[in-house]
């Protein structure tokens, strides 16, 4: 969402990894954001529930809407897997301006041999067979792998079928995955970076701040503050 906001959460001036936090498309972002906290849920337990029970929630039709990853919402909808499972419509991201094309965020897990290893040819083997199109395939069809990692199983005929069943989720997958990138900026503070704008989200909620600016510019300093006590550039 922040990203389609045209927001980005760091540039690079003069050489420097600099936040961009509190540029005036974050600033809207945030105030959006924040807003849709105070009316669309509870302001004591919005941080208390994570992206599991707000699945949960969703399955058990405690909430309208789920604004999440494909796999959160698919796995509800799983039949009998939960209480509104055959119930669930997907439909893809709303935008601000709908001239842009829709940005999404692609989130990745992977394989990984450490070199130490003493059994290198079965970890290989082992992570061959995982990642193979055969496997995949076989994952989406009957193991409810909402997002295979191959362009080949999600062009495939029977997988195609398959996700047809769930309203909405061909559409919006084809219309996500045709700009999806990873959106946000890789380095090595990465995490004390983001626990940093989670703390701040808090506060702006909570009403911490005279307004949602002053929140970000705070946020903002302490971020560059971090860059710079790790001697991050790029």
């Amino acid at each position: 969402m922040f990203a389609n906001f045209g927001a980005n959460d760091f540039v690079m001036e003069n050489g420097r990894l600099r936040s961009a936090v509190n540029s005036d498309k974050a600033v809207e972002a945030t105030e959006m954001w924040v807003k849709l906290v105070h009316s669309c849920s509870s302001v004591s337990s919005w941080r208390q529930n994570p992206w599991n029970e707000a699945s949960a929630d969703l399955g058990a039709g405690k909430v309208a809407m789920l604004f999440d990853a494909d796999i959160n919402a698919y796995m509800q909808n799983v039949e009998g897997y939960s209480k509104e499972s055959g119930n669930i419509v997907f439909t893809p991201a709303p935008l601000v301006n709908p001239n842009v094309k829709v940005a999404s965020n692609l989130w990745a897990w992977g394989l990984g041999m450490n070199n130490a290893s003493n059994h290198k040819e079965a970890s290989w083997l082992f992570m061959q067979y995982f990642t193979s199109k055969d496997f995949i395939r076989w994952a989406a069809l009957n193991a409810n792998l909402v997002h295979p990692a191959r362009r080949s199983v999600m062009a495939d005929k029977d997988y195609v079928r398959h996700i047809r069943k769930v309203e909405g989720l061909e559409q919006t997958l084809n219309e996500q995955l045709e700009n999806a990138r990873t959106l946000f900026t890789p380095h090595a503070s990465f995490f004390d970076t983001t626990n940093e704008w989670a703390s701040a989200l808090k506060k702006m909620v909570n009403g911490e701040y005279a307004d949602t600016r002053q929140g970000l510019d705070e946020l903002k300093r302490k971020i560059d503050n971090l860059l710079d006590k790790a001697g991050t550039s790029q």
